[in-house]
């Protein structure tokens, strides 16, 4: 079993047994000691447009447990108990970098923890964020028509989503986190591939759009992000929703 921890730069990391560095956009150092870059089969050159995809296409074509999970260095996973979800409980824990914080993120307890939760559940998500509006609405006033059209298209195209869903769902599950068995990740990572690629396909890079708010460069991995809500509504998955710990 490993959940990958993706980072770009030099940076303090948990580590454990379970819980392994991969270096994105070919980065490595003595402690990061697997990169996206690895292989002949990789796509790491596109890390600027695909963020961690580069490190999720790679534990796709490479990796071999049995268990297969993605976080990143500042944004991991908490398996503590915690009580039955309510609206008021947070979905992202802020936590202060340190070595206690760093040893109950790669406890055993935690190891164990999401074991016992993968008997029962298929895949284990960051808790949603809710939007006060749908998420096609938030997605497209953030970045913007082109690529959302795009997106639901390539989602109509390669799998006869009913893409509606879009229109009434409001909770959005950030960061291309994830937690589940090695055949459920390859089965989700080829679904995203075939409409995140498509999408690029057709669009190729994009270096400036004034009319969109957030690095429009970087949209593979936003439209990735609301790909992971469609694939649990189509396939009828069991999820784990659990907090997200944001290291300070």
């Amino acid at each position: 079993m490993a959940v990958y921890v993706a980072t770009h730069k030099r940076v303090a990391l948990p580590r454990s047994d379970w819980l392994t560095p991969i270096g994105l956009n070919g980065y490595r150092d003595e402690n990061v000691h697997i990169c996206d870059a690895d292989g002949a089969d990789n796509i790491s050159h596109l890390n600027r447009s695909y963020g961690e995809l580069t490190g999720l296409y790679w534990l796709l074509k490479h990796c071999r447990d049995d268990y297969v999970g993605l976080c990143h260095y500042r944004r991991l996973f908490t398996f503590k108990p915690l009580p039955a979800p309510d609206i008021h409980y947070p979905a992202v824990w802020t936590m202060d970098t340190s070595d206690d914080t760093f040893a109950y993120l790669a406890s055993d307890e935690q190891k164990h923890r999401m074991l016992a939760l993968l008997d029962t559940y298929d895949f284990i998500v960051p808790r949603p964020i809710i939007y006060a509006e749908t998420v096609a609405t938030s997605f497209v006033n953030a970045h913007g028509e082109l690529f959302w059209d795009h997106f639901l298209r390539s989602c109509q195209r390669e799998f006869g989503y009913d893409v509606s869903y879009f229109d009434q769902e409001t909770r959005f599950y950030c960061g291309n986190m994830f937690v589940t068995t090695a055949e459920r990740f390859r089965r989700f990572a080829e679904s995203l591939f075939r409409v995140v690629d498509h999408v690029h396909d057709q669009l190729g890079e994009i270096e400036d759009m004034p009319e969109v708010r957030y690095a429009p460069h970087r949209y593979p991995g936003y439209i990735a992000e609301r790909f992971m809500g469609i694939y649990i509504h189509k396939m009828g998955l069991r999820i784990f929703e659990t907090p997200m710990v944001w290291l300070n």
